[in-house]
């Protein structure tokens, strides 16, 4: 994917331009006492595209990938709409493109973490928190 936004990034009509995107997964299992209560899995996923061209800048968000190419187009004309209105067009200081993703690397895999500790660590942190100062 990340070839791809490169690809329409690089394609735009734009003194500048980026996309990012991002995926969530998160998974949550819930007890009520010793009982399991609810075991569920999220997956959420969007992005936004950003220009400035032609003096002017604007931002639209995305949640459908597909829809990027679209939605850049779109930022990028609407920049251009715009910063032909102003009395002061918007100029951007030159500098290097970066290309990079930021993965979350925790100290410590959750995924490793037995339950049972999990459990004491969460009956521990609500005593903490009912106990009276």
């Amino acid at each position: 994917m990340k070839d791809e936004l490169a690809r329409i990034v690089t394609g735009l009509d734009a003194d500048y331009a980026d996309i990012r995107f991002e995926e969530n997964r998160k998974t949550r299992v819930a007890y009520r006492g010793e009982e399991l209560e609810e075991v569920a899995s999220y997956a959420t996923s969007g992005g936004h595209a950003r220009a400035y061209a032609g003096g002017g800048k604007a931002i639209a968000s995305f949640s459908d990938p597909a829809q990027a190419a679209r939605i850049a187009k779109s930022v990028a004309a609407s920049a251009r709409i715009v910063g032909a209105k102003r009395d002061k067009p918007l100029r951007l200081a030159e500098a290097p493109p970066i290309r990079e993703s930021f993965p979350l690397k925790p100290l410590k895999d959750p995924r490793t973490i037995p339950l049972r500790e999990k459990l004491d660590l969460a009956a521990h942190y609500n005593e903490m928190i009912l106990r009276e100062p």
